[in-house]
């Protein structure tokens, strides 16, 4: 009998939300408009264009797109069209990236 292995489950350190924005490159507030998925489901990635409405640290255009992975299992965001988010983000060379580790309270209204 083989035994299956147990599922992978993003796990992240325990950071205050002051050493989240400290560690990130970018963050900011705004609203999500598209969401485009690439490469193959569960182990490709998304791309999410954020409507900036506040810029909190770093400098940006007034429309964003920041990548993640396509899986909350693999520490991806899960973003929503049209909901209102804060983002941290860090510049890679493939542009913004962000993942449940870096993930910031919405904001207040």
């Amino acid at each position: 009998m083989i035994a299956s292995s147990p599922a992978l489950a993003c796990s992240c350190l325990p950071r205050s939300e002051a050493q989240i924005i400290e560690a990130a490159d970018v963050v900011v507030a705004g609203k999500v408009g598209d969401v485009r998925r690439i490469g193959p489901a569960g182990s490709g990635s998304v791309i999410a264009t954020i409507e900036v409405t506040r810029i909190i640290k770093g400098r940006v255009h007034r429309q964003i797109q920041v990548r993640t992975r396509d899986d909350p299992a693999a520490c991806g965001v899960d973003f929503q069209p049209g909901s209102v988010v804060r983002v941290a983000a860090q510049k890679l060379n493939d542009g913004l990236n962000t993942n449940l580790c870096m993930a910031l309270a919405a904001p207040r209204a």
